[in-house]
């Protein structure tokens, strides 16, 4: 044995990374999601919103469509205080987004006697007592129309 031979070392090289490097990317990450997430909130209302706005005019769509094809008339009730909506043939509630801003315009005979809400009436013959339900949010505002002649639904988008 050559005991005058230098000894080596075996340190490995593999390229791991240091605590403090791993920290560092951490603490980089964490100041970027900081930054990005509140920038996203707009973007996640309006999707709501629109969201929501879709499930009312489908709901209006479902009763009037339940009333042509019993032949009886049938309600969309909504409570715009606790906002939910309930249709008539289902014992569901119906819960909307509380971001979104609810307003209900109705015959008087179809508000409810609380003021939390009202109703519009679908008849056999597709006619309706006609309304309007407006959902706004983050400064968009959707109104979706319901033509007390023909029954017809109509989703618009309105400047606030």
């Amino acid at each position: 044995m050559n005991r005058s031979a230098p000894r080596r070392s075996h340190v490995s090289t593999s390229g791991g990374f240091t605590l403090l490097e791993m920290m560092i990317v951490l603490v980089v990450a964490a100041i970027v999601a900081a930054v990005a997430v509140p920038s996203f909130q707009p973007a996640i209302a309006g999707m709501q919103l629109r969201s929501a706005t879709q499930d009312v005019a489908s709901a209006l769509r479902h009763v009037r469509g339940f009333a042509l094809a019993t032949g009886k008339e049938q309600v969309f009730f909504l409570n715009v205080t606790n906002h939910w909506y309930r249709v008539s043939g289902r014992k569901k509630v119906y819960g909307l987004p509380g971001s979104v801003k609810l307003e209900l315009f109705t015959a008087d005979q179809e508000m409810s006697d609380d003021g939390q809400g009202g109703s519009i009436r679908f008849y056999p013959d597709g006619s309706a007592t006609g309304g309007r339900v407006t959902l706004s949010a983050s400064g968009r505002r959707f109104k979706v129309d319901v033509n007390w002649l023909t029954g017809a639904i109509a989703v618009r988008e309105d400047a606030e």
